[in-house]
């Protein structure tokens, strides 16, 4: 409650007034005026204790968020797939198909760090490679 000088510690009624002793002295109040008083505060708590259920539902989902992202994070660590050219030439590409422009070779036995996989294709730092010529290790 608040009354003309500051924050009520102790009210007590003196028919329709209310006396109350403040932090920086005493003075009359209207039992009205403290009721409505009581009644925006009320709506002030309510709406703060609105605000804390959603800031902590807010966190809850957060966190649920977060520990998500760190399990995929883990499970996308994916092993370092690399391959062994098995042709005498492998033909490089530019796109995933064999009518795709040729843009260079690779011989037999180089090893290849393989950046993507479609299908039966690798991508490798040059270009891409067919996969049939090409042994996983």
């Amino acid at each position: 409650m608040v009354g003309r000088a500051g924050a009520i510690l102790l009210g007590i009624a003196v028919g329709s007034y209310i006396t109350g002793y403040a932090v920086a002295g005493a003075g009359w109040v209207s039992a009205d005026r403290i009721r409505s008083i009581e009644l925006a505060l009320a709506g002030v708590i309510r709406k703060l204790k609105e605000v804390d259920f959603r800031t902590k539902d807010l966190n809850t989902r957060v966190g649920v968020l977060e520990r998500k992202v760190a399990l995929l994070a883990k499970n996308d660590k994916r092993e370092e797939i690399k391959c062994r050219v098995v042709a005498s030439w492998l033909r490089i590409r530019n796109e995933p198909s064999l009518s795709s422009p040729v843009t260079g070779y690779l011989k037999k036995g180089v090893v290849k760090k393989v950046l993507e996989k479609r299908k039966k294709w690798y991508r490798v730092e040059e270009g891409w490679i067919y996969g049939r010529y090409c042994k996983e290790e």
